[in-house]
Protein backbone atom coordinates (compact mmCIF):
# COMPACT_ATOMS: atom_id res chain seq x y z
CA UNK A 1 0.00 0.00 0.00
CA UNK A 2 1.64 3.25 -1.22
CA UNK A 3 -1.38 5.75 -0.99
CA UNK A 4 -1.68 6.57 2.64
CA UNK A 5 -2.11 10.08 2.31
CA UNK A 6 -4.37 9.82 -0.79
CA UNK A 7 -6.62 7.38 1.63
CA UNK A 8 -6.60 10.17 4.52
CA UNK A 9 -7.39 12.50 1.75
CA UNK A 10 -10.36 10.70 0.42
CA UNK A 11 -11.77 9.65 3.67
CA UNK A 12 -11.85 13.52 4.08
CA UNK A 13 -15.22 13.20 2.26
CA UNK A 14 -17.27 12.19 5.10
CA UNK A 15 -18.34 15.30 6.63
CA UNK A 16 -18.22 13.74 9.93
CA UNK A 17 -15.28 12.41 12.23
CA UNK A 18 -17.62 9.03 12.55
CA UNK A 19 -18.83 9.24 8.68
CA UNK A 20 -14.32 9.52 8.06
CA UNK A 21 -13.89 6.72 10.15
CA UNK A 22 -16.31 4.74 8.80
CA UNK A 23 -14.97 5.38 5.07
CA UNK A 24 -11.46 4.51 6.49
CA UNK A 25 -12.87 1.10 7.84
CA UNK A 26 -14.64 0.17 4.44
CA UNK A 27 -11.87 1.07 2.22
CA UNK A 28 -9.12 -0.52 4.15
CA UNK A 29 -11.05 -3.77 3.69
CA UNK A 30 -11.03 -3.81 0.29
CA UNK A 31 -6.60 -4.02 0.88
CA UNK A 32 -5.20 -7.45 2.33
CA UNK A 33 -4.21 -7.54 6.27
CA UNK A 34 -0.40 -6.71 4.59
CA UNK A 35 -1.57 -3.69 3.44
CA UNK A 36 -3.68 -2.70 6.74
CA UNK A 37 -0.77 -3.69 8.92
CA UNK A 38 1.86 -1.44 6.29
CA UNK A 39 -1.24 1.54 7.02
CA UNK A 40 -1.36 0.98 10.85
CA UNK A 41 2.83 1.03 10.55
CA UNK A 42 2.56 4.36 8.42
CA UNK A 43 0.47 5.85 11.28
CA UNK A 44 2.55 4.98 13.45
CA UNK A 45 5.21 6.84 12.05
CA UNK A 46 3.37 9.87 11.55
CA UNK A 47 2.50 9.80 15.18
CA UNK A 48 6.06 9.38 16.20
CA UNK A 49 6.91 12.30 14.03
CA UNK A 50 4.82 14.49 16.07
CA UNK A 51 5.17 13.23 19.14
CA UNK A 52 7.60 15.99 21.48
CA UNK A 53 7.69 18.76 23.84
CA UNK A 54 7.79 21.24 21.02
CA UNK A 55 4.44 19.85 19.69
CA UNK A 56 2.62 19.04 23.16
CA UNK A 57 3.53 22.30 23.56
CA UNK A 58 2.06 23.42 20.72
CA UNK A 59 -0.85 22.01 21.38
CA UNK A 60 -0.95 22.75 25.18
CA UNK A 61 -0.99 26.74 24.49
CA UNK A 62 -3.06 26.55 21.53
CA UNK A 63 -5.77 25.07 23.00
CA UNK A 64 -4.98 25.20 26.59
CA UNK A 65 -5.43 21.44 27.28
CA UNK A 66 -2.81 19.73 29.32
CA UNK A 67 -4.26 15.99 29.02
CA UNK A 68 -1.72 13.78 28.20
CA UNK A 69 -4.59 11.25 26.23
CA UNK A 70 -6.17 14.78 24.59
CA UNK A 71 -2.53 15.01 23.15
CA UNK A 72 -2.36 11.54 21.78
CA UNK A 73 -6.22 11.92 20.18
CA UNK A 74 -4.91 15.29 18.93
CA UNK A 75 -2.40 13.25 16.95
CA UNK A 76 -4.49 11.20 15.16
CA UNK A 77 -6.49 14.02 14.26
CA UNK A 78 -3.63 16.07 13.05
CA UNK A 79 -3.07 13.37 10.91
CA UNK A 80 -6.77 13.06 9.38
CA UNK A 81 -6.36 17.11 8.54
CA UNK A 82 -4.22 15.63 5.70
CA UNK A 83 -0.34 15.93 4.51
CA UNK A 84 -1.22 19.68 3.68
CA UNK A 85 -1.73 20.80 6.93
CA UNK A 86 0.14 18.06 8.99
CA UNK A 87 3.71 18.41 7.15
CA UNK A 88 4.27 21.55 8.18
CA UNK A 89 3.86 21.35 11.56
CA UNK A 90 5.37 17.96 11.64
CA UNK A 91 8.30 20.04 10.69
CA UNK A 92 7.93 22.88 13.18
CA UNK A 93 5.25 23.07 15.44
CA UNK A 94 4.85 26.69 15.86
CA UNK A 95 2.56 26.23 12.37
CA UNK A 96 -0.02 24.37 13.70
CA UNK A 97 -1.65 27.93 14.59
CA UNK A 98 -1.76 28.47 10.62
CA UNK A 99 -3.79 25.40 9.79
CA UNK A 100 -7.28 26.85 8.87
CA UNK A 101 -9.42 24.47 11.39
CA UNK A 102 -7.49 25.63 14.41
CA UNK A 103 -8.16 29.14 13.66
CA UNK A 104 -11.90 27.60 13.34
CA UNK A 105 -11.80 25.96 17.08
CA UNK A 106 -10.26 28.88 18.21
CA UNK A 107 -12.97 31.48 16.87
CA UNK A 108 -15.02 28.81 18.63
CA UNK A 109 -13.81 29.12 22.02
CA UNK A 110 -13.61 33.10 21.90
CA UNK A 111 -16.99 33.11 20.96
CA UNK A 112 -17.92 31.18 23.79
CA UNK A 113 -19.68 28.70 21.72
CA UNK A 114 -17.20 25.90 22.64
CA UNK A 115 -16.44 22.41 20.82
CA UNK A 116 -18.55 19.64 20.79
CA UNK A 117 -16.88 16.24 20.32
CA UNK A 118 -17.27 16.44 16.48
CA UNK A 119 -15.22 19.63 15.83
CA UNK A 120 -12.73 18.77 18.67
CA UNK A 121 -8.62 18.79 18.19
CA UNK A 122 -9.07 15.08 18.51
CA UNK A 123 -9.74 12.19 16.53
CA UNK A 124 -9.93 8.74 18.56
CA UNK A 125 -11.64 7.06 15.37
CA UNK A 126 -8.35 6.43 13.23
CA UNK A 127 -7.07 3.65 15.57
CA UNK A 128 -10.81 2.25 15.41
CA UNK A 129 -10.90 2.29 12.08
CA UNK A 130 -7.68 0.24 11.37
CA UNK A 131 -7.83 -2.20 14.23
CA UNK A 132 -11.55 -2.92 12.99
CA UNK A 133 -10.66 -3.35 9.63
CA UNK A 134 -7.87 -5.59 10.35
CA UNK A 135 -9.76 -7.56 12.32
CA UNK A 136 -12.61 -7.89 10.42
CA UNK A 137 -9.93 -9.41 7.59
CA UNK A 138 -8.80 -11.67 10.47
CA UNK A 139 -6.19 -10.27 11.83
CA UNK A 140 -5.25 -9.82 15.83
CA UNK A 141 -4.95 -6.35 16.72
CA UNK A 142 -2.21 -7.95 19.14
CA UNK A 143 -0.20 -8.51 16.35
CA UNK A 144 -0.63 -4.94 15.01
CA UNK A 145 1.03 -3.50 18.61
CA UNK A 146 3.84 -5.97 17.91
CA UNK A 147 4.67 -5.24 14.51
CA UNK A 148 4.87 -1.71 16.03
CA UNK A 149 7.33 -3.05 18.54
CA UNK A 150 9.38 -4.48 16.37
CA UNK A 151 9.62 -1.27 14.16
CA UNK A 152 10.41 1.21 16.94
CA UNK A 153 7.49 2.83 16.15
CA UNK A 154 5.87 2.93 20.19
CA UNK A 155 4.20 5.97 20.83
CA UNK A 156 3.72 6.97 24.40
CA UNK A 157 2.36 10.11 25.35
CA UNK A 158 4.52 9.66 28.64
CA UNK A 159 7.65 9.42 26.94
CA UNK A 160 8.18 12.68 23.97
CA UNK A 161 11.34 13.22 21.98
CA UNK A 162 13.02 16.50 22.21
CA UNK A 163 14.15 18.84 25.00
CA UNK A 164 11.65 19.24 27.77
CA UNK A 165 10.74 22.77 28.84
CA UNK A 166 8.70 24.98 30.61
CA UNK A 167 5.21 25.56 28.38
CA UNK A 168 3.99 28.08 30.74
CA UNK A 169 6.93 30.24 30.32
CA UNK A 170 6.15 33.56 28.42
CA UNK A 171 9.66 33.87 27.68
CA UNK A 172 9.99 30.43 26.38
CA UNK A 173 6.86 30.40 24.45
CA UNK A 174 8.04 33.57 22.62
CA UNK A 175 11.24 31.77 22.10
CA UNK A 176 10.50 28.48 21.06
CA UNK A 177 6.31 29.13 19.29
CA UNK A 178 6.64 33.09 17.91
CA UNK A 179 3.35 32.71 15.80
CA UNK A 180 1.49 30.90 18.80
CA UNK A 181 2.68 33.23 21.05
CA UNK A 182 1.63 36.51 19.04
CA UNK A 183 -1.68 34.64 18.25
CA UNK A 184 -2.42 33.50 21.67
CA UNK A 185 -0.86 36.50 24.01
CA UNK A 186 0.11 39.76 22.17
CA UNK A 187 -3.15 40.11 19.63
CA UNK A 188 -5.54 41.76 22.27
CA UNK A 189 -2.46 43.31 24.19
Amino acid sequence: MKDFWLLIEQSKAGKTKSAQAEWLRRHLLRYTRANVEDFYLWVSERMKDVNTYDMYAAFYNVFEIGSLDGFFEFQSWLITLGRDAFGPVAAEPDNLIDIPQVRFLLHLLESGRGWSLENSPGFGGLDAAVCDSYTALGGDVNHLERLVGLQNLNVSIFELEGDRWDMDDPDQIRARLPKIYRYKYQKNA
